[in-house]
């Protein structure tokens, strides 16, 4: 019983670590995101005015 305890605790800490692990990466992505969503509407915001004025009325009707 005692090994199988010592087996569990391992793989308990084994999921904890791939958990941080999975966190660290998750933080990283959403940080990517953010930044390819500001470079988007940074080159969005250089686009010419017809431009904007043709896609915004596109899409009221």
């Amino acid at each position: 019983l005692r090994k199988s305890l010592q087996e569990l605790l391992r793989r308990i800490q084994a999921l904890d670590e791939s958990k941080q692990n999975l966190e660290a990466q998750q933080i990283i992505l959403i940080r990517q995101l953010k930044l390819a969503t500001d470079v988007k509407r940074i080159r969005l915001n250089k686009t010419t005015l017809p431009i904007n004025i043709t896609s915004t009325k596109s899409t009221h009707h």
